[in-house]
């Protein structure tokens, strides 16, 4: 994955300490009151699994197979979920690495998060919503962290 596709806001995200095969949850509330938006693209990725939400609508399922040293993002068009003028949620469960999984421990060396959602509105005007310390983060005990990953 080449970095420079994200803007530098967007940072890679992760609860540490975490918990090896646990699911994680996380959430952006952002407004869109102060931007008319003719567009809004997602860049997502994440070190093994994810699935991404926009106000309760399921958006992607990620990502792509890949390999660290050229990993892949899902860039995908999120216009037609937005809440225009209010409050709109971007949620994403992931799961974490466990390095323990004889399948992943030179591949998947960490657990980690890069998401960015640009709106673009009239006027050359944008909003970039980028994952950082701001997302909020809880573990989804729903799945149990000891059982064995399978894709």
């Amino acid at each position: 994955m080449n970095p420079t596709h994200f803007s530098p806001a967007a940072r890679w995200i992760w609860p540490s300490p975490g918990v090896s095969g646990a699911w994680w949850m996380f959430r952006k509330t952002f407004s869109t009151d102060s931007l008319s938006v003719c567009e809004a693209q997602l860049k997502i990725t994440s070190a093994l699994h994810h699935i991404v939400f926009l106000n309760v609508t399921l958006i992607a399922r990620g990502p792509g197979s890949a390999y660290n040293f050229s990993k892949v993002y899902d860039e995908i068009d999120v216009t037609p979920f937005l809440q225009p003028g209010g409050d709109n949620v971007l949620a994403v469960l992931a799961v974490e690495v466990d390095p323990g999984n004889p399948s992943y421990p030179s591949l998947f060396p960490r657990s980690g998060l890069l998401a960015e959602l640009v709106l673009s509105g009239e006027n050359d005007t944008r909003q970039v919503i980028a994952s950082d310390a701001s997302w909020r983060v809880k573990r989804h005990l729903s799945f149990a962290a000891d059982t064995p990953t399978v894709f």
